[in-house]
């Protein structure tokens, strides 16, 4: 897979990972259950939202910074999503994504 095709899929599969993420977050805020049970899964789920987003979004960070956002936002939503398969699956595809594109030198424009 070329460079700027692995960078366009790991975009595309954060910024749908932050809207799950997200969405998730407001159910959990709306739903009827205990308030420890809602603020750990907003903090999860918003959060990990949160940091895919800003390491996708924040150019001036390093890429080695912004990988740690991604992974990190990645891993921590897909927590509270672990009977869900597929979040979590989707997460560990976009932090081996994001880690080998870190790693990979930037082509020359």
């Amino acid at each position: 897979m070329s460079y700027g095709r692995a960078v366009q899929v790991t975009r595309i599969l954060g910024l749908v990972l932050t809207g799950i993420y997200a969405f998730a977050a407001i159910v959990v805020l709306l739903a009827d259950w205990t308030a420890a049970q809602t603020v750990a899964g907003v903090v999860f789920l918003g959060g990990g939202a949160l940091l895919i987003f800003l390491g996708q979004n924040l150019t001036r960070l390093p890429p080695a910074l912004a990988a740690g956002f991604i992974c990190v936002g990645a891993v921590a939503g897909a927590f509270p999503l672990i009977p869900y398969v597929i979040p979590p699956v989707a997460a560990a595809v976009l932090v081996w994504m994001t880690i080998s594109l870190a790693r990979r030198p930037t082509p020359a424009q």
